[in-house]
């Protein structure tokens, strides 16, 4: 009896474990590191909302679905340096330009030495869920997108877009506007 009451718990520990594995499995999910050279945030800055659609490849509006640890840039040394985010988004509409219907963002930021490390006026973490308007840019042989200047992340709110940085010319066009108002201003 104990020795069926053994094998009885062994095959239901077994059942657990691949059912937990199952519905963690997204959770997991895996992102290849870029092959490609890739570009920093900031690397644009844009005096207008022209300007900035302009230099997007993409404008989008979408749903955070996920967010996993990207790599970490090292000092020569190897010591960790700079960490980053892949960020995933179920594209819902394009604006302006092409994307596929999902897409992931590297975001600087992201786990470091045990502490989450975001840049707040980079607009922080995002979170799953979130509702976003994004400038977006691939790049190249990458796979990946990045917003290349803040001004090009708004979170949509009841209707309204909110600007990541407010106060940024290219921003404040689009920061605590309609999300109906925003489509014409871009338009394809």
């Amino acid at each position: 009896m104990k020795a069926i009451t053994n094998l009885t718990l062994a095959g239901l520990s077994l059942a657990a474990g691949v059912a937990g594995a199952v519905v963690a499995a997204p959770l997991f999910h895996h992102h290849q590191e870029p092959a490609g050279r890739l570009t920093a945030m900031w690397a644009n800055d844009y005096a207008t909302l022209s300007e900035m659609t302009n230099d997007a490849d993409a404008v989008v509006l979408g749903r955070v679905t996920q967010t996993v640890p990207g790599r970490t840039v090292e000092f020569a040394d190897g010591r960790p340096a700079l960490p980053f985010t892949f960020v995933d988004v179920e594209v819902t509409q394009v604006l302006s330009g092409e994307a596929p219907a999902f897409v992931t963002i590297e975001q600087t930021g992201g786990s470091f030495l045990g502490k989450e490390i975001f840049f707040e006026d980079d607009g922080g973490a995002y979170q799953a869920g979130d509702e976003v308007l994004l400038f977006l840019q691939e790049q190249e042989g990458t796979g990946l997108y990045l917003v290349p200047h803040p001004a090009g992340r708004f979170s949509v709110e009841s209707g309204r877009l909110l600007a990541a940085l407010p106060d940024h010319p290219a921003a404040q066009a689009l920061d605590y506007r309609s999300v109906k108002l925003a489509r014409s201003l871009i338009g394809r």
